[in-house]
């Protein structure tokens, strides 16, 4: 009975992409969720931009302000939610790290509020 030597490439290249979808799918959510339990503020954030993607959905890009400082990020349209370029949402934020946030776009919030 012949054994069957194992590349060792490819055991590193396996070990590689376990450990990055254990530290994107499982840590670094946790670690998120972990620092706005501890410690979080609010601000207001407005859509500015939608991109249509390969899959058929959108892409929203919002920006926000703390202290003065704009921050942007993006969001996968849910279909579930009215999500429009325009719209406002309350954005929960670590303040330390401001870019360590969640935003809660379930239900828009008064634009009013809004501001730079």
């Amino acid at each position: 009975m012949a054994i069957k030597q194992v590349d060792s490439g490819m055991v590193y290249l396996w070990v590689l992409i376990f450990f990055f979808f254990f530290y994107f799918l499982i840590v670094r959510p946790w670690e998120r969720e972990r620092k706005l339990k501890r410690s979080s503020s609010y601000t207001i954030a407005k859509f500015i931009k939608k991109e249509s993607v390969v899959e058929g959905g959108a892409m929203y890009t919002y920006v926000f302000y703390v202290e003065k400082i704009e921050y942007t990020d993006q969001i996968t349209e849910d279909s579930r939610y009215d999500m429009k370029v325009g719209n406002c949402y309350d954005l929960k934020y670590y303040p330390p790290d401001p870019s360590c946030h969640e935003l809660e776009y379930e239900t828009p919030v008064d634009c009013n509020e809004f501001s730079q």
